[in-house]
Order: structure tokens, then C-alpha cells, then sequence
């Protein structure tokens, strides 16, 4: 093997020697690239291949070449280009040929792909693509791709035409495939009247420009009056099934954007839906046509809708609000706000289904009118946060009137009673935390006490631990950090897990403050390890900054305590940590 890489490093001496040649490289550069480039030779020629070896030998040359480019434009050196970068492309290329071959996944094609568009190999980027479709022929995308790089980047319309061919027949009803074949056969058309142009001038008179007549050659009359874009145009149509709409409608967009040379194409558009005058596309296409600027998708259609209220024009819209949001996140009020409008519409004429109504609750965080909230539960009852909503909704609207009616005491039961009994245990900690709040602003103390009794008792895990925090805050604030009561609950509750580490720290946070006995706060943090001693590095790091001001002696046992009781995977993580809280805190 070692002859091997001596051999291929030996061909690609001259590629150095020529860019140290033309200052295109430092010595010391040329040196530092043969090192790793052995390394990189040694990787891939390995008994055992991996794909990684090919693609960062592939990214290493990728990177020179970035970097040649930039020497060139720093120097304006133009010599020997197909001697250095040439041969830089044609071996990068190899690499990624390599390793799309042996592996066959389609990221690797797709990485291979990537850089031939960056190193401009037109004539192996479309073998590439013809091995692609051999492996990978069942996606429709992959046909696109490879379809719009023979006619926009080879220059070849017959090989683009003769790959949407195929894959419209095998994918019939895919309204990508059809639309960016009606796109390639319109910018063919457009292409030849812009060459036929240039051999005519003002007063009709032909020039002779051979490179133009051989564009020309042989194409027919039928080709420029575009027979061959009606035909693509009638048969997406048929056999687009369902999406006619949204086809023909696209179809007109890119008509319409060639201006007055793709008047004739919207022409044809619009006689096939003139049958229908009232369907989603021909009122969208009617704004089109009567709009004084260029209206984007979203803007499109909004008016839509405010036109046609149909569940089919409400759903166009939604889906390009939902584009906007996914391209612009925070910066898109006006698409979250038209997406709010499109589902409430569709609420209100009984259309929505549960994911429009779990959409509106991620829109507007949670926020969503009642009538809404009690449609999701009927679309589905098992759903957590339409419940947690619908609890919280009531127990708040109750809680702020003046009259605090029975009736409506009983309901909110009632409510909270169907919840429970549909939902997760793991899933009911804010439904929990909604009831505790209303028994607290509305029961009296025994009824309080045993609301939460019943929230501890029918819960366990994470929701039971949770609850004891929120019933030792309630016990602190009734009573006070400093009562009896409040330290007799914390035992009660300490003694009998599940617990979380929140309620220790915030109960040992008070004793703190109060000035307790040494003692009685390292009788709190015994029962928080005692529970979490295992899992929680942070109980650890806690009592051991604890015991590093209070009562030193004991610190260094606290730390081989933690060493047995943490799990073996979070002993390298805790001995980082401990060691940054020992520096920290001692400074």
C-alpha cells in the first residue's frame, strides 16, 4: 500500500511544483497539504473503506481549490489552470465517484453531485446523474434534479425532455415533475425566439450567423408556437388527478412571469379552466390578472380567500402561511396572523381537523378560544393540552368574578374529572396544578388539604414530585418558612419518594436562610441524595458546596459518596464539575 500512495502522490507532484511555480502556494503550504494528502491516500486505501475517508479526502481538495481561487484573484495569476486546478477537480472528482459507488446511498450521490456543480464538470456531473437514476429512480425528485441540470446547466433540452418524459409515466400524478417539465419546455421556446431574434433585424432582413442557424437547424414551426408546451400542459391535467387546480394555477404563475412572451402559454391556461369559472384557480388567476404589481404566493393568496371562503382555498393559503413561517420564524406576524384567521374559518364552518386545532395552539402559544378547545377534545379526547387549556381557561374565568357561582364550581369538577380520566398520569401535572389553584381560591381548608392528598396519592414519578413541591410552597405560605408545620410536612413528604431534587434544594434554600442547625439541613440533603444520589449531579455539587463552607471536615466523604452512588457514565461528567465548584468556590 505504502507504494501505492508514494506512486499517486508522485502524479501530483507537478500540480505543486507548478502552484509554488506561480506564488499560488508557500513551501511550507505545498509541504503541510503532501503530509495530509498521504494520510488521506493511507485512509482510503484501507483493507476496511469507509465513506467518511473519501468525502474528507474530498473536502481537503475542495478546500485548496477555494483556496487557489482566492491566490488567483489576489495576484491575478491566469496560468496553468488546467494543469493545477484541473487536475485538483478530475482526482476530488474520483474520490466522491468513489465513494457514491461503493456505498450506493443517495447522500453520498448527493455529495458527489455537490461538488462537480462547484467544479463546473458539466460532462461527469451527467454521468453522475444517470447513475443516480439507476440506484435511486424511485424518488421522483431525483429525476427533477437531473433533468434541470441537462437543460440549464448542459445546455441539452432533448436530454432534459427525454428524462421528464420517463418520469412523468412513472410518477403521473406528481405536480413537481409536470411543472418543472412545462417550465423546461417554455424557456426552451423562449431560448429559440431569443437566438431566432438576433438573425433579424428591424426591417425583417436575415443575417447569416452560422453558430445561430445551427441552434436552429431542423427545429419546426409547431416547436416555436409551442405545440410541445400545450401538449405537456393538457397532458398534466389529465392525469395530475386531484391537484389539477393547484397545476393549472402554477402553470399560469410561470406563464405570467415570462411577461408578453408567455402571453400566448397563459392563454392556453386559461382556456382549460374557463369551464370552471368558479373554481380556487380561476379566481386566483382572475387576481393575478387584474393586480397592477407582482403578487407573491402569500399575497396571492390572501385575496384568494377573501374572494372564495372554500375549504380548498382556506387550505392553499394555510399551506403558504406555514411556508412563510418555516422561512422567516419570528419575523412572520402577518403569515401567523392570516394562518390564525384560515383556522378559525375553518372552525367556524365546521372544517378543522385536530391538526389545524394543534397548529393554532403552537401559533398563538397555547392561547385558543373555548369553542375551539372543546371541538380538539371531541376530535380527540386523549390530547393533554386541550385539556390543560380547557381546566385553566375555567378555573381562571372563575377565579376573576366577583360572584363565585356553584354551579360553575361543580362544572369545572366535572371538567377536571373527564380530563383525568382520559389523559396520560404523566401527561396531568398542569391539570393537577389548575385544580390546587382553584381549591385554593375557592374550598375551604379541609377540602384544600384533601385535594392535595387526592393529587399525591393517584399520581407517581416526575407529576407526584412535582405536586410535593407545590404542596410544601402552599404549606410555607400558609404557615410560614419558619413554623413547625413546615418542617414536619417536608419529612412527611421527604420520607415517602418520589421527590424532585427541586424540592429539597428549595426547602434547604429556606432553612438556609432561616439560620437552621447545621444538622438539620444536612439531614435535608442526606434525603435528597438518599433519592437522587444516583442520577443528579447536581445534589452532589450542592451538598459539597454546602459542606465546603460549613463544615469542611465532612467534604472530602461527600465526595467518595458521590463516586459510589452515581452511575458510572456520569462519574467523568461529575469529577469536571466538582473540580470547577472546588476552584469557584475556594477563589
Amino acid at each position: 500500500m505504502a507504494e501505492f500512495v508514494q506512486r499517486h502522490l508522485e502524479e501530483l507532484l507537478p500540480v505543486f511544483t507548478n502552484a509554488k511555480k506561480f506564488q499560488l502556494m508557500t513551501n511550507d503550504e505545498v509541504k503541510s497539504m503532501i503530509q495530509r494528502l498521504r494520510q488521506f491516500d493511507y485512509n482510503v486505501n484501507k483493507r476496511t473503506k469507509r465513506p467518511r475517508d473519501y468525502l474528507r479526502y474530498g473536502e481537503y481538495l475542495t478546500d485548496i481549490l477555494k483556496l487557489l481561487e482566492i491566490r488567483r484573484k489576489e495576484t491575478g495569476i491566469k496560468d496553468k489552470y488546467k494543469e493545477i486546478e484541473g487536475v485538483i477537480k478530475d482526482h476530488a472528482a474520483l474520490m466522491y465517484r468513489s465513494c457514491s459507488h461503493r456505498f450506493k446511498n443517495l447522500e453520498y450521490y448527493q455529495e458527489e453531485i455537490t461538488f462537480l456543480k462547484f467544479a463546473k464538470l458539466h460532462g461527469q456531473l451527467s454521468k453522475a446523474y444517470t447513475r443516480l437514476l439507476q440506484l435511486h429512480g424511485n424518488l421522483p425528485r431525483v429525476h427533477e434534479e437531473a433533468a434541470v441540470f441537462e437543460f440549464e446547466g448542459n445546455k441539452s433540452a432533448e436530454n432534459s425532455r427525454t428524462i421528464f418524459q420517463y418520469a412523468v409515466r412513472k410518477f403521473p400524478e406528481d405536480v413537481g415533475l409536470w411543472l418543472a417539465f412545462f417550465k423546461m419546455e417554455i424557456e426552451y421556446v423562449l431560448f429559440l425566439l431569443e437566438r431566432r431574434s438576433l438573425l433579424t433585424n428591424e426591417e425583417g432582413v436575415v443575417h447569416d450567423d452560422n453558430d445561430i442557424m445551427v441552434v436552429l437547424e431542423g427545429i419546426s414551426d409547431a416547436v416555436f408556437e409551442f405545440k410541445l408546451v400545450e401538449l405537456v400542459l393538457r397532458e398534466g391535467v389529465k392525469l395530475v388527478g386531484g391537484k389539477k387546480d393547484e397545476f393549472l394555477l402554477k402553470c399560469y404563475q410561470i406563464a405570467h412571469s415570462k411577461g408578453k412572451p408567455g402571453l400566448k402559454v397563459a392563454e392556453m391556461v386559461e382556456e382549460l379552466i374557463s369551464e370552471e369559472q368558479d373554481s380556487e384557480a380561476a379566481v386566483l388567476i382572475n387576481v393575478i390578472k387584474n393586480s397592477e404589481r407582482e403578487l407573491s404566493n402569500f399575497d396571492l393568496l390572501q385575496q384568494g380567500v377573501e374572494m372564495k371562503t372554500s375549504e380548498k382555498m382556506i387550505r392553499m393559503s394555510l399551506e403558504i402561511c406555514k411556508e412563510e413561517i418555516e422561512k422567516n420564524g419570528q419575523n412572520s406576524s402577518l403569515a401567523k396572523l392570516q394562518a390564525s384567521r384560515n383556522l378559525e374559518s375553518l372552525h367556524d364552518q365546521g372544517l378543522a381537523n385536530i391538526n389545524d386545532y394543534d397548529f393554532y395552539f403552537e401559533l398563538n402559544d397555547g392561547v385558543i378560544p373555548e369553542d375551539m378547545l372543546t371541538a380538539a377534545l371531541k376530535k380527540n379526547k386523549k390530547d393533554s393540552k386541550f385539556w390543560s387549556r380547557l381546566v385553566a381557561v375555567k378555573v381562571d374565568e372563575f377565579l376573576d368574578s366577583e360572584r363565585k357561582d356553584e354551579e360553575k364550581a361543580e362544572e369545572i369538577m366535572k371538567i377536571f374529572d373527564e380530563a383525568i380520566s382520559n389523559i396520560s398520569s404523566t401527561e396531568s401535572l398542569p391539570i393537577w396544578s389548575s385544580l390546587i389553584d382553584f381549591s385554593v381560591g375557592y374550598f375551604p381548608q379541609d377540602e384544600i388539604e384533601q385535594v392535595f392528598k387526592k393529587a399525591i396519592t393517584k399520581t407517581n414519578g416526575k407529576v407526584c414530585g412535582e405536586l410535593k413541591s407545590i404542596r410544601l410552597k402552599y404549606v410555607k405560605k400558609v404557615f410560614g418558612e419558619k413554623s413547625e408545620e413546615y418542617r414536619k410536612e417536608y419529612e412527611v413528604l421527604a420520607v415517602s419518594p418520589p421527590t424532585s431534587v427541586s424540592f429539597h434544594l428549595d426547602y434547604i434554600d429556606e432553612l438556609g436562610k432561616g439560620n437552621a442547625e447545621l444538622k438539620t439541613i444536612q439531614k435535608a440533603f442526606d434525603f435528597l441524595v438518599a433519592e437522587h444520589g444516583k442520577e443528579s449531579i447536581q445534589a452532589w455539587l450542592e451538598y459539597g458546596r454546602f459542606l465546603l463552607k460549613k463544615n469542611p471536615s465532612q467534604f472530602q466523604t461527600v465526595y467518595n459518596r458521590a463516586t459510589v452512588n452515581l452511575s458510572s457514565n456520569l462519574l467523568e461528567e461529575f469529577a469536571i464539575q466538582w473540580e470547577q465548584m472546588l476552584r469557584s468556590d475556594s477563589g
